[in-house]
């Protein structure tokens, strides 16, 4: 994971993306992914200049 963090010159990491999921942790699972490219794209200064994955699971019956 090699995003840019909140903080200039700063990368997400992956604690950055559990402090990001926490922060969303009552967010709809179906716009989970929009919001956490908001969020990428906000950290980021602008539109972001490479591809997106993002695969979400939960478990059987939940959300």
């Amino acid at each position: 994971m090699e995003g840019r963090g909140p903080t200039p010159g700063e990368l997400l990491w992956p604690e950055g993306l559990i402090a990001l999921l926490h922060q969303e942790r009552d967010t709809d699972l179906d716009d989970l992914p929009a919001r956490l490219v908001d969020h990428a794209v906000r950290f980021n200064g602008g539109p972001l200049t490479d591809d997106v994955a993002i695969l979400v699971l939960s478990e059987a019956g939940a959300g």
